[in-house]
């Protein structure tokens, strides 16, 4: 496989070809070429003309309007994208050069399970090709307002590959910029190696910014970070990566978790959590997060940061994950749980957006794959096809349908505001 990539030099871009550790080795056409191994990637490097260096392979689907096709592909071309037009997906999935492949599905595929299921057989397909012969290295992106919409669409297109899911110009404008970017930090030697594609990165920003990007649904994966050289744990990954973005190492594994004999009623760690369901009144929809590593759909939600209250944990996690302003309308639980090793309060929010007219998340990052609004029935199929990573959004969807009754926030003050004026500085004399 190879993946064309600029090397910040005027006259040649970077060509590397990988492969898995056993696969059979790749010879590369220039007699100047060089091989490496890192982390069970054998590296090739040959130099190529850096016209193809950015290349964006685009197709469009019969059903895509002339101004939207003309919208993307002037998009494409302003950051600097050389754009290949194919007529069918078989060509698309044979572009092995391109940076991008960018897949307009029009707006009417999509929508139901059944249309789903039968107008998205054909496009899987190319996807898979497309990922197995770039070796991820490709950023593949769908578009079309009704597989972004359709959960099940979603969620069919991403773990076939698809990197992003979108109808929205400006994420996608977004992502093909942060694209480009790490394409010109790719660099010829590895001293920075993606654990899912192999591409090499020279700045640690660039491997931080690209992980999420282009693996955020991928399965977790044990290896070696080549940021700090720590040994990652499984199902870690990610979050390891991403720690490195604050300059936060994550805890070793085991810190949280001590035996209960050992745990001292005075020194019990306390955690809060705030989950929001978000409901559209005009259709009754609700809005998911689409989670990362393939963990189904869910509820925005998490662990409410040191100084905030559970209503602002529960507003910022309702950007972070689905990208609106959401405000909190009613509470349906406050749980307090006691358990071995921690006490635990989760409290369960009812909100809608703030702007009825902001577009949901499409763009892929440490937080979501993305996110898509939710009928009752849907949340049904979902939790039959185990697309679901817990039961709570079945189960409030399910509680606020039958009519059942909702606190009023008034019952939970807001006491964020008594600590807007205090110093960090003025700490307690004890």
């Amino acid at each position: 496989m190879t993946n064309q990539v600029s090397n910040n030099t005027e006259s040649s871009s970077v060509t590397v070809t990988t492969g898995h550790r056993h696969s059979r080795s790749v010879s590369t056409s220039n007699s100047s070429s060089s091989s490496a191994y890192h982390h069970g990637f054998p590296f090739f490097f040959s130099s190529r003309p850096s016209s193809s260096a950015m290349q964006l392979v685009f197709f469009a689907h019969e059903d895509t309007s002339e101004s939207t096709r003309a919208a993307l592909v002037q998009t494409a071309t302003q950051l600097g994208y050389t754009t290949v037009d194919v007529p069918s997906l078989e060509q698309a999935s044979s572009q092995r050069a391109a940076t991008v492949v960018l897949l307009s599905l029009g707006d009417k595929m999509g929508r139901t399970v059944l249309s789903a299921q039968d107008q998205l057989a054909p496009v899987l397909e190319p996807i898979k090709r497309i990922v197995k012969n770039s070796k991820k290295q490709t950023f593949v992106v769908v578009h079309g307002a009704g597989v972004t919409q359709d959960p099940f669409a979603r969620m069919g297109l991403t773990n076939c590959g698809a990197n992003m899911v979108t109808d929205n110009l400006e994420a996608l404008r977004e992502a093909l910029s942060q694209v480009a970017q790490g394409a010109a930090q790719v660099c010829t030697m590895p001293p920075l190696v993606c654990s899912y594609c192999g591409l090499c990165f020279d700045k640690a920003e660039a491997l931080v910014n690209h992980v999420p990007l282009y693996h955020v649904n991928d399965n977790d994966r044990r290896d070696t970070c080549g940021i700090c050289n720590d040994n990652v744990r499984q199902k870690s990954w990610p979050r390891h990566i991403h720690s490195h973005k604050h300059n936060d190492m994550p805890r070793k594994h085991g810190d949280a978790r001590k035996k209960h004999h050992h745990v001292q009623k005075e020194d019990m760690p306390f955690a809060s959590f705030a989950l929001v369901l978000i409901r559209r009144p005009s259709d009754g929809k609700f809005l998911l997060v689409q989670e990362f590593s393939n963990e189904g759909y869910w509820m925005p939600g998490g662990h409410v940061d040191q100084g905030e209250t559970l209503q602002q944990g529960g507003i910022r996690e309702a950007l972070e994950e689905v990208g609106v302003h959401v405000t909190l309308t009613g509470i349906l639980s406050l749980e307090y749980m006691p358990l071995p090793t921690y006490l635990r309060i989760t409290a369960v929010f009812l909100a809608e957006m703030t702007d009825p007219s902001e577009p949901n998340k499409t763009l892929p990052d440490f937080e979501s794959v993305g996110s898509a609004w939710v009928s009752l029935e849907e949340l049904k199929v979902l939790n039959k096809m185990n697309l679901l990573r817990g039961k709570e959004p079945l189960k409030w969807a399910t509680y606020l349908t039958e009519g059942k009754p909702v606190g009023s926030m008034e019952i939970l003050p807001d006491f964020g505001y008594l600590y807007t004026d205090v110093d960090d500085d003025d700490d307690d004399d004890d």
